[in-house]
């Protein structure tokens, strides 16, 4: 398993929790506790240290074999016979300062688009290949509770090699946008990694 990450530090906004502050809620503690993530009862939700949280997802992906290419951003995607089978990568640095280097391509089995609210993974399939989805990719206005419900429901193969997880699902399926309650997120990455172990067997 490899995670492409274009910045330094992995987690996107996670780290940021809401506003700044080092704050992320959630509806139930049962992936956090299997990370070992201190949580803290707050009426019918839980919170927990955004820090605390970003470090041991990384940690725990690294434990549990992932390799992570941080600085290293995705450009394009590989589309054979009507399936993505895998990107094209370069350094971050090398593509923000606008040199012409060559990049280079990673093959995959499957592909997964967890890269939040611009699902860009996702538009890069959408133009090149307007046809492939029908709808134009955007949020609708937040509504924490319903977007929370679909984007786990949402969450899967969404073309043919190429899987959408997390905030993505919102953007590709038009959902309301939810502000820093990650629950659905933990819950939509689990569902596909259950979904893609599934499928390889």
């Amino acid at each position: 398993t490899a995670v492409i990450e274009k910045k330094l530090s992995i987690g996107g906004g996670t780290w940021g929790g809401a506003s700044g502050y080092s704050l992320a809620v959630f509806e139930n503690t049962e992936i956090l506790d299997e990370l070992g993530v201190s949580t803290r009862s707050v009426g019918r939700l839980y919170t927990a240290n955004a820090i605390e949280f970003a470090t041991a997802l990384g940690y725990r992906a690294l434990q549990a074999g992932a390799e992570i290419f941080n600085l290293t951003q995705i450009e394009d995607i590989i589309v054979k016979r009507d399936c993505v089978e895998g990107v094209v990568v370069n350094n971050s640095a090398i593509l923000g300062a606008g040199l012409l280097v060559d990049p280079f391509c990673i093959s995959s089995k499957y592909l997964i688009d967890a890269t939040g609210h611009p699902s860009e993974v996702v538009n890069m399939l959408k133009r090149k290949k307007p046809d492939a989805l029908p709808q134009v990719l955007r949020e609708g206005f937040m509504d924490v509770e319903t977007s929370e419900r679909a984007v786990v429901e949402n969450t899967g193969e969404i073309f043919p090699g190429l899987y959408v997880a997390g905030m993505s699902v919102c953007a590709s399926y038009n959902l309301p946008r939810m502000g820093p309650i990650f629950g659905g997120m933990l819950e939509s990455g689990r569902k596909i990694a259950r979904m893609i172990i599934e499928n390889h067997r």
